[in-house]
């Protein structure tokens, strides 16, 4: 009897350790999440190398959402030059802190009738990738459309580069807007008559007309 006791103690101590033999139920076992993510890392890399080689001015950087908002919610602070206050009063016409939803955003112009919520670079995969989930996977003209209508600092290139890259889109080539052209002759970047943009910090110190270097550039898109 001792001997018995000690075996059912023996097999009640392995029973602490599960071990997955395979399904019990019918179902199959869930892939490993490790590729998914996997996957999107390479993405992630291989994006943020894309913003690296291809600056833009419309793009907003954490540093310049920072410095945005203080300058729309801090009225205090004196500007540090001239050229500063000049960027300040085109900030304040353009773009606004929401309170409520504490949020900046930048403010309807044209026939825009809608705020639209800044985007920073780190969150740019995050939304198009959501949009483009919340779409349908619609194609390029159509996300690009639900993008730009609800947000600020996404580039319609930055969209294509993203979507050329969505493995639901790439097993569908129906997809694609009719009349594009196939996945290999799509270039990634915005075309060669597409103008160098300069940075926010470059806007301050060289003083050139933001309103119509940003209007040019959302034109060409």
């Amino acid at each position: 009897m001792a001997l018995v006791a000690e075996q059912l103690l023996h097999f009640a101590n392995l029973s602490q350790y599960s071990v997955d033999t395979g399904p019990v139920d019918g179902r199959l076992p869930q892939k490993p999440k490790f590729r998914r993510d996997a996957h999107k890392q390479f993405i992630e890399n291989e994006f943020s190398e894309f913003l690296r080689k291809n600056p833009n001015s419309r793009r907003v950087s954490q540093t310049d959402q920072a410095r945005l908002i203080q300058w729309l919610t801090d009225a205090t602070a004196p500007p540090i030059s001239q050229q500063e206050s000049s960027r300040r009063h085109y900030v304040r016409k353009t773009f606004a802190w929401d309170v409520e939803g504490q949020a900046l955003v930048s403010l309807p112009k044209g026939e825009q009738r809608k705020t639209r919520r800044v985007v920073v670079e780190d969150k740019i995969m995050d939304v198009v990738e959501e949009v483009h989930r919340c779409n349908g996977h619609a194609g390029w003209d159509a996300t690009w459309k639900d993008i730009s209508s609800t947000y600020y600092g996404i580039l319609r290139a930055d969209v294509i580069f993203l979507l050329k890259r969505c493995s639901v889109c790439s097993r569908d080539p129906r997809k694609r807007p009719k009349g594009q052209p196939s996945e290999t002759q799509q270039p990634d970047t915005a075309t060669s008559t597409t103008p160098y943009n300069l940075t926010l910090d470059d806007l301050i110190h060289d003083e050139p007309n933001p309103v119509t270097e940003q209007s040019t550039d959302e034109s060409k898109e």
